[in-house]
């Protein structure tokens, strides 16, 4: 039984983990057949930047296809498709930030970082001239708008509030609609174009889970185990905003489900059964080639990205610290570059290093999927 990782394993059984690789013989992930698929292995998958989200799901739904069949029907129409249908919701589940995930889960995460996330925004609502009360007459006004399964832009939700008295200026109006959205009134479903729409989530979603505060957290670590892997339980508590000590004793209460390596590596344990069945063979993905979607998981979903991004190349990711992430290009699960589309959607790679080798007949195949996926491939 290995009791290390070394830092060559951590990206590559990450690439894994996120449904980036195909799943070798044994690799305990279930196949993904569909857009919600891919959005419940992750748990919560990225979505502040709506024009990012369809690739970062489909980056996995065509990356960790291993027939043709799993990955016939992955386009960006087909992942629109389950926002429509309901089957994957838009929400602010953590953080204060934006991200998709099962409509089922998003009450799980209420009930762990609604509080600390509304104590977070005193001092903002307070600039704001925002106060509880303002909360339930907006919440009236929202219901009374989308009631019996109505549907509205943020700018018509913006129009109802002030014409009922609640100013919406100065981001007074995107706090209220915030506040609503982690309390469990608002979410965002289907799109209209560019925009999701919102619409009241006790009508939205129509079977939420329901677990204990212990339970809930204790299911959601073990899910960030399972598809962020290797990680640590330092990662989980920044990626859910919560304190480190309620997380740490979750660690404790799942017990053998997780593995801990030196360092304070994380690996479920069907994982980490699998890892030690290998016996020091050589791990799957060391001339592998993606491209990933700005604001990507694979990027933002840990506290420390040092094991897959140097440190010298995050302002290139990252530029001037604005909180803008590129869409970055990842060899053997290490980024090495960034990418862009031009006018005429055609990729462009843009590697750290413009002399270094590249895996040419990999970088064209994932071009292609994107291109496919997007469906912007040129004939």
């Amino acid at each position: 039984m290995a009791s290390t990782l070394t830092p060559r394993d951590i990206p590559r059984l990450r690439l894994l983990s996120h449904g980036l690789l195909p799943a070798p013989e044994g690799f305990p992930r279930p196949a993904f057949h569909a857009a919600e698929d891919v959005v419940g292995w992750m748990t919560a998958v990225q979505g502040q930047d709506w024009y990012s989200v369809p690739w970062s799901i489909g980056a996995r739904w065509t990356g960790g296809a291993t027939t043709a069949a799993q990955a016939s029907g992955a386009s960006a129409a087909a992942v629109r498709q389950a926002f429509a249908d309901g089957r994957i919701v838009r929400s602010w589940p953590m953080r204060g930030t934006l991200h998709t995930l099962l409509p089922q889960d998003l009450p799980l995460f209420h009930a762990l970082t609604s509080e600390r996330l509304l104590k977070s925004m005193a001092s903002r609502h307070r600039n704001l001239s925002i106060v509880p009360d303002d909360w339930e007459k907006a919440r009236t006004v929202v219901r009374a708008t989308l009631r019996g399964g109505g549907r509205a832009t943020r700018a018509e939700l913006f129009t109802a509030l002030e014409e009922a008295g609640q100013g919406t200026k100065a981001q007074r109006g995107a706090h209220l609609l915030l506040v609503l959205s982690i309390t469990g009134t608002l979410v965002q479903g289907p799109a209209d174009g560019k925009e999701h729409l919102f619409v009241l989530q006790d009508e939205w979603i129509t079977s939420p889970r329901e677990l204990s505060v212990d339970d809930a957290l204790d299911d959601l670590l073990e899910r960030y185990v399972r598809s962020h892997g290797p990680a640590t339980i330092r990662d989980f508590a920044w990626w859910t905003g919560l304190p480190l000590g309620p997380c740490r004793e979750a660690q404790l209460r799942l017990g053998d489900r997780v593995r801990e390596y030196e360092g304070g590596w994380l690996l479920d344990e069907e994982t980490a059964a699998w890892l030690d069945a290998r016996d020091g063979e050589p791990l799957p993905g060391a001339r592998s080639f993606h491209l990933l979607a700005g604001f990507d998981e694979y990027i933002l979903g840990y506290t420390d990205r040092s094991p897959v991004l140097a440190r010298e190349h995050f302002d290139l990711i990252v530029p001037g610290g604005n909180g803008m992430f590129k869409r970055t290009m990842m060899s053997g699960g290490v980024t090495d570059g960034t990418w862009s589309t031009d006018s005429r959607g055609a990729v462009v790679l843009e590697p750290f290093d413009a002399d270094g080798a590249r895996p040419h007949r990999s970088s064209a195949a994932r071009v292609a999927a994107y291109q496919r996926f997007m469906g912007t491939q040129r004939v």
